[in-house]
């Protein structure tokens, strides 16, 4: 085997077994991200496997003016949901600095197969490779992000139009990570595999 796919596959597993959830405290606070690289960032989830080449994944981009109406979004979908006696002004308020510190949050929607061809477990399977994607494409260019599913996500078509059959699975949080190591830990792969 010539000696580039040696190569690539040494960097694809640096790639992925140092991709890690980088929150909102650990990016530079709102410095934005270009619209040609949240497009590769896109373009790469698109590539990602899908049977009968449905393409469940669909993304709506905030960004900017339209990240501020998110952010009041959420924390108003928060004050709403949370009992009087749960309420925290703390957290309120977190949750609306938290969009403020991303360069781009998108949400990432699925489009269930409205001619039902397939199991919508594989719907969600495919959107999740799509994600997967997205977050080693983040991390392959120094932007840490995360994936967070909040249960504002069921009435994100109050912000946003959604197509019939569609719904948002989460909100993917970006922003250009500071300086520092995340270290990762996994138990060993051997504890979880049989060999039949």
């Amino acid at each position: 085997m010539p000696s580039i796919y040696f190569k690539t596959m040494q960097e694809i597993d640096i790639i992925i077994r140092n991709r890690r959830a980088v929150f909102p405290d650990m990016y530079e606070d709102g410095k934005e991200i270009s619209n040609d690289i949240i497009l590769n960032i896109l373009e790469n989830a698109n590539w990602a496997p899908n049977h009968k080449l449905t393409e469940p994944w669909r993304f709506k981009i905030f960004k900017d003016a339209s990240l501020v109406k998110l952010g009041d979004f959420l924390g108003q979908q928060y004050k709403k949901n949370t009992k009087p006696e749960l309420f925290s002004e703390m957290k309120y308020k977190k949750t609306i600095e938290k969009v403020n510190k991303c360069g781009c949050i998108i949400a990432v929607c699925i489009q269930v197969d409205q001619d039902h061809r397939l199991p919508e477990e594989e719907e969600i399977l495919a959107v999740g490779a799509a994600i997967e994607n997205m977050w080693l494409s983040c991390s392959a260019q120094g932007i840490g992000c995360y994936l967070s599913t909040p249960g504002a996500i069921r009435h994100i078509g109050e912000l946003v139009n959604l197509s019939e059959g569609e719904r948002c699975v989460g909100l993917f949080y970006m922003g250009w990570k500071k300086e520092g190591e995340l270290i990762g830990k996994r138990t060993p792969v051997g504890d979880k595999i049989v060999w039949v």
